[in-house]
């Protein structure tokens, strides 16, 4: 039986929206949309839907220690058993292959619940079904992502195309195309498609085919990543990996790495 595991990833840099976010308090930890919780900590309460709270795991940066083991303590202490801090930031395929590491050495067959930490979302009930409904798609192999409906052409997001609907998974479709962050003509191509969605930078997937696309698309970011790991050290904050193996990944995310010119989305 495999595992569901959501990973928040929560290792912005606070270059957004200043004044009010900063380098040590990025906007992922502001109580931006509620005086309650932080974006993070909302994030947090999104995946204690699917899973129990020994089963989720943050990557963040080890310059934030405090500030996410204070905001996952003011949510349930087990929370803080599977905090990753990074050393450097690499952006999300380095974050998303560490998780996948420590999952693989952590949890039975674990299929992984990509969320970023920093999203705003109101019906929090229809996002968990939907990531329950995806459980099955991801286990067979393939890479699942949740779309956003366009409300604008806009070259911050990425575009997902979506093609047939599966006649085995109800709800649940075909990418066509997977375009990051489009420009000009092709920005408005993607917005004028009636099956385009913005990409929300969840995914759902097996670390084993995390493991299968990275070996295929950059062999290297995943083998320093396993020695990150295999030098690590634990603290009181969570497992420090080593910086001599991180400092050597190339710094790109996983929209560009896999994404773009995977065959599994």
């Amino acid at each position: 039986m495999s595992t569901l595991i959501p990973v928040l990833l929560a290792g912005g840099e606070g270059k957004r929206l200043y004044p009010l976010s900063s380098e040590t308090k990025p906007k992922q930890f502001l109580k931006l949309a509620t005086n309650k919780d932080s974006l993070f900590q909302a994030s947090v309460k999104r995946a204690l839907k699917v899973a129990n709270s020994s089963h989720i795991i943050t990557v963040a940066s080890a310059k934030h220690a405090k500030i996410v083991n204070e905001q996952l303590d003011a949510i349930d202490k087990s929370l803080k058993q599977h905090v990753i801090l990074e050393p450097v930031g690499k952006n999300t395929a380095a974050a998303i292959a560490s998780a996948a590491v420590y999952s693989a050495h952590n949890f039975f067959d674990p299929v992984l619940w990509i969320i970023p930490s920093d999203h705003l979302i109101m019906r929090s009930d229809l996002l968990a079904s939907a990531v329950k409904r995806s459980v099955p798609v991801a286990k067979s192999g393939r890479i699942v992502t949740f779309g956003v409906s366009p409300t604008r052409a806009d070259s911050n997001y990425g575009y997902v195309i979506a093609g047939d609907e599966s006649r085995k998974y109800k709800g649940i479709h075909s990418v066509r195309m997977f375009i990051e962050k489009p420009s000009g003509d092709k920005l408005n191509w993607c917005f004028g498609q009636n099956n385009s969605f913005w990409n929300s930078g969840m995914f759902l997937m097996s670390a084993s085919t995390v493991f299968s696309e990275l070996k295929e698309k950059n062999r290297p970011l995943l083998e320093s990543v396993c020695k990150a790991h295999k030098n690590s050290q634990d603290s009181k904050f969570g497992l420090k990996l080593d910086l001599k193996s991180y400092e050597k990944l190339e710094n790109i995310a996983i929209d560009r790495l896999v994404m773009e010119n995977s065959k599994r989305l």
